[in-house]
Protein backbone atom coordinates (compact mmCIF):
# COMPACT_ATOMS: atom_id res chain seq x y z
CA UNK A 1 0.00 0.00 0.00
CA UNK A 2 1.63 3.47 -1.25
CA UNK A 3 0.33 6.50 0.65
CA UNK A 4 -0.21 9.25 -1.44
CA UNK A 5 -2.07 12.86 -2.04
CA UNK A 6 -3.61 14.43 -4.60
CA UNK A 7 -4.44 17.18 -6.72
CA UNK A 8 -7.59 17.93 -8.81
CA UNK A 9 -7.96 20.54 -11.19
CA UNK A 10 -10.67 20.79 -13.53
CA UNK A 11 -10.37 23.34 -17.08
CA UNK A 12 -13.28 23.63 -19.09
CA UNK A 13 -14.41 19.73 -19.61
CA UNK A 14 -11.17 18.32 -18.84
CA UNK A 15 -10.20 17.15 -15.10
CA UNK A 16 -6.19 16.65 -14.41
CA UNK A 17 -5.58 14.43 -11.26
CA UNK A 18 -2.16 14.88 -9.84
CA UNK A 19 -1.38 11.67 -7.48
CA UNK A 20 1.90 12.34 -5.63
CA UNK A 21 3.12 9.77 -3.41
CA UNK A 22 4.87 10.28 0.09
CA UNK A 23 7.41 7.59 -0.41
CA UNK A 24 10.24 8.04 -1.87
CA UNK A 25 10.75 4.65 -3.77
CA UNK A 26 7.70 5.64 -5.64
CA UNK A 27 9.57 8.26 -7.41
CA UNK A 28 7.54 10.28 -10.06
CA UNK A 29 3.69 11.69 -10.07
CA UNK A 30 0.99 9.82 -11.72
CA UNK A 31 -1.09 12.52 -13.61
CA UNK A 32 -4.38 11.15 -15.15
CA UNK A 33 -6.72 13.58 -17.16
CA UNK A 34 -9.80 12.71 -17.59
CA UNK A 35 -12.05 13.70 -20.95
CA UNK A 36 -14.80 12.44 -23.17
CA UNK A 37 -17.71 12.53 -20.22
CA UNK A 38 -20.66 10.69 -21.24
CA UNK A 39 -23.97 10.14 -19.86
CA UNK A 40 -24.83 6.92 -21.45
CA UNK A 41 -28.01 6.04 -19.91
CA UNK A 42 -29.61 9.81 -20.32
CA UNK A 43 -30.24 9.77 -17.16
CA UNK A 44 -28.39 13.27 -16.46
CA UNK A 45 -25.24 12.00 -14.41
CA UNK A 46 -21.89 11.09 -16.13
CA UNK A 47 -21.16 7.22 -16.63
CA UNK A 48 -18.42 6.70 -18.50
CA UNK A 49 -15.22 9.14 -19.69
CA UNK A 50 -11.70 8.20 -20.77
CA UNK A 51 -8.56 8.27 -19.16
CA UNK A 52 -5.20 9.13 -20.33
CA UNK A 53 -2.17 8.88 -17.96
CA UNK A 54 1.30 9.56 -17.88
CA UNK A 55 3.74 7.96 -15.16
CA UNK A 56 6.57 11.51 -14.78
CA UNK A 57 8.69 11.29 -18.06
CA UNK A 58 8.09 7.99 -19.15
CA UNK A 59 6.17 7.65 -22.36
CA UNK A 60 2.17 7.73 -21.81
CA UNK A 61 0.21 4.88 -20.95
CA UNK A 62 -2.52 4.00 -23.37
CA UNK A 63 -6.09 5.70 -23.12
CA UNK A 64 -8.43 4.34 -21.48
CA UNK A 65 -12.01 3.82 -21.11
CA UNK A 66 -13.37 4.17 -17.23
CA UNK A 67 -16.77 3.99 -15.86
CA UNK A 68 -18.21 4.74 -12.37
CA UNK A 69 -19.26 1.42 -10.43
CA UNK A 70 -21.68 2.72 -8.22
CA UNK A 71 -25.01 1.54 -10.05
CA UNK A 72 -23.47 1.93 -13.06
CA UNK A 73 -25.64 1.73 -16.47
CA UNK A 74 -25.56 -1.06 -18.98
CA UNK A 75 -22.49 -1.05 -21.20
CA UNK A 76 -23.54 -1.45 -25.15
CA UNK A 77 -24.30 -4.49 -26.28
CA UNK A 78 -23.90 -5.94 -22.88
CA UNK A 79 -27.42 -6.58 -22.29
CA UNK A 80 -27.07 -10.59 -22.19
CA UNK A 81 -28.98 -12.86 -19.45
CA UNK A 82 -26.32 -14.27 -16.75
CA UNK A 83 -28.36 -17.67 -16.71
CA UNK A 84 -26.88 -18.28 -20.19
CA UNK A 85 -23.70 -17.33 -19.45
CA UNK A 86 -20.58 -20.07 -18.69
CA UNK A 87 -19.36 -19.87 -15.69
CA UNK A 88 -15.38 -19.08 -15.90
CA UNK A 89 -15.09 -17.71 -11.99
CA UNK A 90 -11.42 -18.07 -11.50
CA UNK A 91 -10.09 -20.27 -8.17
CA UNK A 92 -10.86 -23.52 -8.06
CA UNK A 93 -14.15 -23.06 -10.36
CA UNK A 94 -11.70 -22.61 -13.46
CA UNK A 95 -12.50 -24.92 -16.17
CA UNK A 96 -12.11 -25.06 -19.97
CA UNK A 97 -15.53 -24.13 -21.83
CA UNK A 98 -17.12 -26.93 -24.02
CA UNK A 99 -17.38 -27.05 -27.61
CA UNK A 100 -20.87 -24.81 -26.90
CA UNK A 101 -19.79 -22.51 -25.27
CA UNK A 102 -16.56 -21.79 -27.24
CA UNK A 103 -19.03 -21.61 -30.56
CA UNK A 104 -21.03 -19.19 -28.54
CA UNK A 105 -18.88 -16.75 -26.55
CA UNK A 106 -15.23 -17.36 -28.52
CA UNK A 107 -16.48 -17.49 -32.49
CA UNK A 108 -16.75 -14.29 -33.93
CA UNK A 109 -14.00 -12.88 -31.66
CA UNK A 110 -10.35 -11.79 -31.87
CA UNK A 111 -7.73 -14.01 -30.26
CA UNK A 112 -4.39 -12.04 -29.45
CA UNK A 113 -1.20 -15.10 -28.89
CA UNK A 114 1.42 -12.90 -26.48
CA UNK A 115 4.64 -15.25 -26.80
CA UNK A 116 7.43 -15.39 -23.82
CA UNK A 117 10.26 -13.75 -26.94
CA UNK A 118 7.56 -10.79 -27.29
CA UNK A 119 6.34 -11.69 -30.95
CA UNK A 120 2.29 -11.06 -30.82
CA UNK A 121 0.00 -12.60 -33.38
CA UNK A 122 -4.10 -12.26 -34.13
CA UNK A 123 -6.39 -14.82 -35.27
CA UNK A 124 -9.49 -13.54 -36.08
CA UNK A 125 -12.13 -16.95 -35.57
CA UNK A 126 -14.56 -15.51 -38.36
CA UNK A 127 -16.69 -19.25 -37.45
CA UNK A 128 -16.49 -22.50 -35.65
CA UNK A 129 -13.81 -23.70 -37.69
CA UNK A 130 -12.28 -21.03 -39.86
CA UNK A 131 -10.13 -18.36 -38.39
CA UNK A 132 -7.93 -15.26 -40.95
CA UNK A 133 -4.37 -13.81 -39.41
CA UNK A 134 -1.73 -12.25 -41.33
CA UNK A 135 1.25 -12.97 -42.29
CA UNK A 136 4.87 -11.40 -41.77
CA UNK A 137 4.08 -9.21 -44.58
CA UNK A 138 0.35 -8.17 -43.40
CA UNK A 139 -0.76 -10.38 -46.15
CA UNK A 140 -4.23 -11.60 -44.85
CA UNK A 141 -4.16 -15.53 -44.25
CA UNK A 142 -6.86 -18.09 -43.95
CA UNK A 143 -7.21 -21.60 -42.59
CA UNK A 144 -9.51 -23.85 -40.47
CA UNK A 145 -8.69 -25.03 -37.03
CA UNK A 146 -10.37 -27.05 -34.33
CA UNK A 147 -10.63 -26.57 -30.65
CA UNK A 148 -11.20 -29.30 -27.76
CA UNK A 149 -12.51 -29.53 -24.38
CA UNK A 150 -9.65 -32.37 -22.52
CA UNK A 151 -10.35 -31.53 -19.21
CA UNK A 152 -11.36 -28.98 -16.52
CA UNK A 153 -8.64 -26.84 -17.36
CA UNK A 154 -7.63 -27.67 -20.34
CA UNK A 155 -8.04 -27.21 -23.94
CA UNK A 156 -6.63 -27.77 -27.04
CA UNK A 157 -6.24 -25.63 -30.18
CA UNK A 158 -5.60 -27.33 -33.37
CA UNK A 159 -4.59 -24.83 -36.52
CA UNK A 160 -4.56 -25.82 -40.10
CA UNK A 161 -3.21 -23.60 -43.14
CA UNK A 162 -2.55 -24.55 -46.57
CA UNK A 163 -1.28 -22.38 -49.57
CA UNK A 164 -0.14 -22.09 -52.76
CA UNK A 165 2.19 -19.95 -54.23
CA UNK A 166 4.87 -19.72 -57.74
CA UNK A 167 8.42 -19.79 -57.60
CA UNK A 168 10.95 -18.93 -60.19
CA UNK A 169 10.32 -16.81 -64.02
CA UNK A 170 9.37 -13.65 -62.18
CA UNK A 171 6.32 -15.61 -61.41
CA UNK A 172 4.65 -16.19 -64.56
CA UNK A 173 2.81 -19.17 -65.78
CA UNK A 174 6.07 -20.84 -66.46
CA UNK A 175 6.99 -20.63 -62.73
CA UNK A 176 6.75 -23.87 -60.64
CA UNK A 177 3.74 -23.91 -58.53
CA UNK A 178 4.26 -25.11 -54.81
CA UNK A 179 1.77 -25.54 -52.35
CA UNK A 180 2.57 -25.46 -48.47
CA UNK A 181 0.54 -27.52 -45.59
CA UNK A 182 1.05 -26.41 -42.30
CA UNK A 183 -0.12 -27.38 -39.08
CA UNK A 184 0.05 -26.42 -34.85
CA UNK A 185 -1.39 -27.31 -31.82
CA UNK A 186 -1.46 -25.57 -28.73
CA UNK A 187 -2.03 -26.54 -25.51
CA UNK A 188 -4.34 -24.25 -23.58
CA UNK A 189 -4.43 -23.72 -19.55
CA UNK A 190 -7.09 -21.82 -18.31
CA UNK A 191 -6.10 -19.57 -15.46
CA UNK A 192 -7.38 -16.94 -12.97
CA UNK A 193 -10.58 -16.37 -15.39
CA UNK A 194 -13.22 -12.89 -15.10
CA UNK A 195 -16.64 -14.28 -15.18
CA UNK A 196 -17.75 -13.68 -18.92
CA UNK A 197 -20.52 -11.37 -17.37
CA UNK A 198 -20.24 -9.87 -13.82
CA UNK A 199 -23.49 -8.95 -12.71
CA UNK A 200 -22.38 -6.63 -10.17
CA UNK A 201 -20.39 -3.74 -12.05
CA UNK A 202 -22.24 -4.87 -15.42
CA UNK A 203 -19.48 -5.31 -17.18
CA UNK A 204 -18.09 -7.92 -19.82
CA UNK A 205 -15.37 -9.75 -18.91
CA UNK A 206 -13.05 -12.20 -20.58
CA UNK A 207 -10.86 -15.47 -20.65
CA UNK A 208 -6.88 -15.54 -19.32
CA UNK A 209 -5.22 -18.30 -21.26
CA UNK A 210 -1.60 -19.83 -21.46
CA UNK A 211 -0.40 -21.73 -23.89
CA UNK A 212 2.13 -24.24 -25.05
CA UNK A 213 2.64 -24.79 -28.79
CA UNK A 214 3.18 -28.81 -28.87
CA UNK A 215 3.63 -28.98 -32.55
CA UNK A 216 4.48 -26.86 -35.60
CA UNK A 217 5.48 -27.85 -38.87
CA UNK A 218 5.08 -26.70 -42.13
CA UNK A 219 5.22 -29.41 -45.28
CA UNK A 220 6.02 -28.11 -49.03
CA UNK A 221 4.83 -29.88 -51.75
CA UNK A 222 8.24 -30.86 -52.83
CA UNK A 223 8.48 -33.20 -49.75
CA UNK A 224 10.51 -30.53 -47.56
CA UNK A 225 9.50 -30.62 -43.82
CA UNK A 226 10.30 -27.57 -41.45
CA UNK A 227 9.86 -28.40 -38.01
CA UNK A 228 9.30 -24.89 -35.56
CA UNK A 229 10.45 -25.25 -31.69
CA UNK A 230 8.35 -25.31 -28.73
CA UNK A 231 6.97 -21.67 -27.67
CA UNK A 232 4.80 -20.52 -24.61
CA UNK A 233 3.42 -17.27 -23.94
CA UNK A 234 -0.05 -16.09 -23.00
CA UNK A 235 -3.76 -15.49 -24.78
CA UNK A 236 -6.50 -12.95 -24.31
CA UNK A 237 -9.65 -12.72 -26.28
CA UNK A 238 -10.95 -9.84 -27.86
CA UNK A 239 -14.04 -8.52 -29.25
CA UNK A 240 -11.42 -5.98 -31.24
CA UNK A 241 -7.80 -6.99 -30.94
CA UNK A 242 -7.44 -3.86 -32.97
CA UNK A 243 -7.75 -1.41 -30.14
CA UNK A 244 -4.42 -2.55 -28.57
CA UNK A 245 -2.57 -0.85 -31.76
CA UNK A 246 -4.27 2.57 -31.41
Amino acid sequence: MIQATYLAVKSAGTLTVTISSTDATFGEDLVLVMTGWVDSDSDGLIDQFSIQATLGDDLPLAEMTAQFTDNPPVLPGATVSTATLPIFAGGDSNRSPTLAEWNSYVVGKELVMLYTDGNLSTMTLDTASSYTTKDAQGNAMQGTYDYDRIDESKGRLTVMESKTYRYGQYQTALSTVYTSERKAVFDLNFYNTDPLYDSYFNKSGGLGIHFFRTSDSETISTGTTTTKGTAYGSLRVYNDASLLTE
